[in-house]
């Protein structure tokens, strides 16, 4: 059964351990930069040295962060292989019928059938256009699916 919009998925009620590492070290760097805020501003400010040291390694673990938050939203090399793989299939079987639609279409009688072939040749394009956009929204993310688009 398909999904519609505006429902719920357990996805989106997962934890994901790379968003929850990613979002301690965020709060950690926003830590620093409010004691260096905070400590500069006493009576006896931290050494340049520290406030240097301090300001360094703020700046390493907001870089981190950044990366393990744009690693989670990847989808694992082998989902990607396996949608492609998939795809490719169906894509293949799709223009196969949609050969197969158009050649008995061109070589059957005017009636109902003719129609009902012109018909299927049609939903067959649209399925194959279908299958591909599929394609290309997995090469937004992989560059293995872009290489496989390009091939075709």
């Amino acid at each position: 059964m398909a999904r519609g919009f505006g429902e719920w998925t357990q996805e989106q009620f997962t934890v994901h351990p790379k968003r929850t590492f990613a979002s301690v070290l965020s709060v950690a760097s926003l830590g620093a930069l409010a004691w260096l805020a905070i400590a500069g501003s006493s009576d006896s400010p931290p050494s340049a040295a520290v406030a240097g040291l301090v300001a360094f390694v703020g700046s390493v673990v907001q870089l981190a962060a950044a990366w393990l938050f744009a690693e989670s939203g990847k989808p694992p090399k082998g989902v990607v292989l396996l949608a492609m793989d998939q795809l490719s299939g169906l894509r293949d079987t799709a223009i196969s019928a949609e050969t197969h639609a158009e050649a008995a279409f061109e070589k059957a009688p005017a009636g109902e059938v003719r129609d009902a072939l012109g018909k299927l040749g049609v939903e067959t394009s649209h399925i194959r256009s279908e299958v591909e956009r599929a394609g290309r929204h997995w090469a937004v993310f992989d560059e293995y699916a872009r290489r496989e688009l390009e091939e075709d």
